[in-house]
């Protein structure tokens, strides 16, 4: 979907309503040549859909948000006319978040760039973003454990530029009154904007007991509380392709994609990646300081302009 200097980093692509587009977190990708003014970051893209082939393909691709720091979680609103994602940057001491919107038609190098929008600031690390049908809202869901929660979901006006917390009452799962009130996570929006849907651990509360995340929904004030996923797991036999004859098991481990032939690190393997990551950052450290080191040399080596000429 992107090029190859670019990979899609967090968050998944987001489609625009009309499914012609598509909006994503990238960042460039680590190479073998070191480059002095590169930064680590992410930056939101947008990738024009075809489907001229059998297969969707991308004609072009262009960046929307090209701030200093991580740019994340980016997502349509439901007419189209904004993308709206998620920016770190530096508040006081201290990183914290903020909420922008950015132009979905027009990258940084367009003389019609619109440059992205603060909406609200002050906010703690998000895990998802979820838009209203009305265009003009999104839900941020914030990053946190299973068992409490810590910051409540919010809801950003886009135009406004106004948060407001969403007063989730004590959530208990349907058939364990007694059990731990459910701490929703990674919360996404009805299409019609009067009900949430979220993962949530489902548990007694006794260490003998296991626990399950599981689906639910409610109204946005937490009434009309449904579990969607069962409580236990339900085995299910694996598809067999009617010409094959083999399953959709045997079909992944034969379409496993191969190392990247450059970095030698295999998708999925965040690990890896991030140890690489590491290293490409530490090799960029050390040429810019060495970089600094070299130019304050030279500094050193030119004459003084205010001192005496010697006869």
């Amino acid at each position: 979907m992107v090029n190859d200097v670019r990979r899609v980093s967090r968050g998944m692509p987001h489609w625009s309503n009309l499914q012609s587009l598509l909006v994503m977190s990238g960042t460039h990708s680590p190479t073998d040549q070191i480059d002095k003014n590169f930064v680590y970051d992410e930056d939101i893209f947008v990738s024009q859909i075809s489907k001229r082939l059998s297969i969707a393909s991308t004609d072009r691709n262009w960046c929307i948000g090209r701030l200093s720091g991580r740019d994340i979680f980016p997502v349509f609103t439901s007419d189209d006319k904004w993308v709206v994602f998620a920016h770190e940057e530096k508040q006081g001491d201290e990183k914290g978040w903020a909420i922008y919107r950015a132009k979905p038609d027009k990258g940084f190098q367009d003389p019609e760039y619109f440059e992205p929008e603060k909406l609200v600031e002050g906010l703690p690390e998000p895990e998802r973003i979820s838009p209203f049908p009305d265009g003009k809202r999104v839900l941020v869901s914030y990053t946190g454990n299973e068992t409490e929660m810590k910051n409540p979901p919010e809801i950003v006006d886009i135009e406004a530029k106004t948060k407001t917390a969403i007063g989730l009452p004590v959530l208990l799962d349907p058939d364990l009154p007694k059990g731990k009130p459910l701490v929703p996570r990674e919360i996404a929006v009805s299409p019609d904007g009067k009900q949430i849907a979220f993962s949530a651990l489902r548990w007694s509360g006794d260490p003998k007991d296991d626990g399950a995340i599981l689906i639910y929904t409610c109204n946005l004030d937490g009434a009309n509380l449904k579990r969607i996923t069962p409580p236990t797991d339900v085995p299910l036999e694996p598809y067999k392709y009617p010409q094959e004859g083999v399953t959709a098991l045997n079909a992944w481990e034969k379409l496993q994609p191969q190392p990247n032939k450059g970095t030698g690190v295999k998708y999925g393997d965040f690990e890896a990646r991030d140890k690489l990551i590491e290293k490409y950052q530490k090799m960029h450290d050390e040429a810019k300081k060495k970089a600094e080191a070299e130019k304050q040399a030279a500094e050193k080596q030119k004459p003084d302009a205010a001192a005496p000429l010697k006869n």
